[in-house]
């Protein structure tokens, strides 16, 4: 039944996660979010967890909390969260220890904990039900820029983690997706990152029991397109 299906968005703000909980909530789906800020910008339908993703070692804590609120675990798992302290634009060496590690607990820790808690939780769901793992993504495994070092290595990580779940857990039902959002041409989607693109996307993504390309890279009304490297 659809109501028994459960979407988990780590790190909810105000464009992808808005838009995509309510793709999904009217599609039937049960909703929990994660997120920094209060919960009074959601809907109040939602299960709330007002968390940091920069203390990674909460999460295993998040699940089990969604789990008993809605007596399963979640079938669709998107880590939607970021953070990144600018390096100087000529001395990608240039982050201190402490701004390197809160990057990363947030662009990989986190989302390699996520993913793991939701193979977990896949184990114990029924066959018919789609379970999926979507980390929100960007070109920077593709294309480097060395102001955003520290996003760009948690994006390439996980990036390198998913390509291997696939791998894994092949056969099993369970999909894993980099979702990278570009322009047409390619470039960074940046200041033009189209929630209402993303939730679609994920919809399609998640819904679908067969493994498609992993490194998803999508254009907002034209869907999955494959560019080269550069």
């Amino acid at each position: 039944m659809a109501n028994n299906k459960i979407l988990f968005i780590l790190g909810a703000g105000p464009n992808v996660a808005t838009a995509t909980a309510k793709l999904f909530a009217a599609q039937g789906y049960q909703v929990a979010l994660v997120s920094r800020g209060t919960s009074t910008s959601f809907d109040p339908s939602y299960f709330y967890i007002q968390g940091d993703l920069s203390n990674p070692e909460k999460i295993p804590e998040w699940f089990a909390q969604v789990k008993k609120k809605y007596g399963r675990s979640p079938n669709v798992v998107i880590h939607n969260a970021y953070h990144v302290f600018p390096a100087h634009p000529q001395n990608p060496l240039s982050l201190n220890l402490g701004q390197l590690n809160y990057d990363l607990a947030v662009n990989f820790t986190s989302a390699y904990l996520a993913a793991q808690e939701a193979v977990k939780g896949f184990e114990t769901l029924p066959a018919d039900v789609p379970k999926s793992f979507i980390y929100t993504a960007n070109g920077l495994n593709m294309m480097p820029m060395p102001r955003l070092v520290s996003l760009g290595l948690g994006k390439t990580a996980l990036g390198h983690v998913i390509e291997n779940a696939t791998l894994s857990f092949q056969g099993k039902g369970y999909t894993f997706y980099y979702g990278d959002e570009r322009l047409a041409n390619g470039d960074f989607a940046s200041g033009a990152i189209s929630g209402m693109a993303h939730a679609e996307r994920y919809w399609e993504l998640s819904q679908d029991p067969k493994q498609r390309p992993w490194m998803d890279t999508f254009v907002a009304g034209q869907g999955y397109k494959e560019f080269p490297k550069v």
